[in-house]
């Protein structure tokens, strides 16, 4: 329902490697590195952890993209990421081990090509909000009723965050300057992540509307 949902107003299926570079996470106050499920045996550095987020893939696909001239983009994920419980025992214990779903969206440059009758439009903050608010009402919750912040998330630099029971289901905002960089991204990205499982287990008390 949701892919065809994003795909039905303009977003593009990405999927990237479940692969990261370790040094993504590791001294970054926005993930827990104690947390990080690094491999044994990496082909590489840049490939020897699992992902805690969606968030680098999405941003290494726009940059890809932005080189190649195409710069006014949609994009979502619905992907894995994997954690160490930190429970003492040893790592080689698989019940050590979590993985969740996430949803993460992108969208960055214009919003229309520029034509005869009208003039392009840079993304803003609305156009990632109201994405995010469009699934949510799709799945049957009512974005005013549920309760929103700001994150403190430092990927952002203006952001919402949306949570029911003090549960966070969603945020959104505008990436930081300090991230684009690492990517040599130039221009806005807006950018939203939506706790899919936790989302998943709401809609069993919530009907969807076909």
């Amino acid at each position: 329902i949701v892919s065809d949902l994003l795909s039905d107003n303009g977003f593009a299926e990405i999927m990237c490697n479940s692969l990261n570079p370790s040094a993504w996470y590791e001294n970054n106050e926005d993930f827990n590195s104690d947390q990080l499920v690094k491999l044994a045996n990496p082909l590489s550095s840049d490939l020897n952890a699992m992902r805690q987020s969606l968030i680098f893939g999405g941003l290494n696909s726009i940059a890809w993209n932005i080189n190649r001239q195409n710069t006014d983009l949609k994009l979502y994920e619905f992907g894995n990421c994997y954690f160490h419980l930190n429970t003492g025992a040893a790592r080689g214990n698989a019940d050590n081990y979590s993985e969740k779903t996430s949803l993460d969206l992108f969208i960055s440059g214009n919003t229309a090509k520029q034509s005869w009758n009208s003039n392009s439009r840079p993304t803003d903050f609305f156009n990632i909000k109201s994405a995010v608010e469009m699934i949510l009402s799709r799945l049957g919750l009512v974005p005013e009723e549920i309760a929103q912040a700001e994150s403190n998330k430092k990927y952002f630099s203006e952001s919402i965050n949306y949570s029911i029971k003090n549960q966070l289901i969603a945020e959104t905002g505008r990436i930081s300057k300090k991230y684009l960089s690492k990517f040599d991204i130039a221009q806005d990205v807006y950018y939203a992540h939506i706790e899919w499982d936790f989302l998943f287990k709401l809609l069993k008390k919530n009907s969807i509307s076909l």
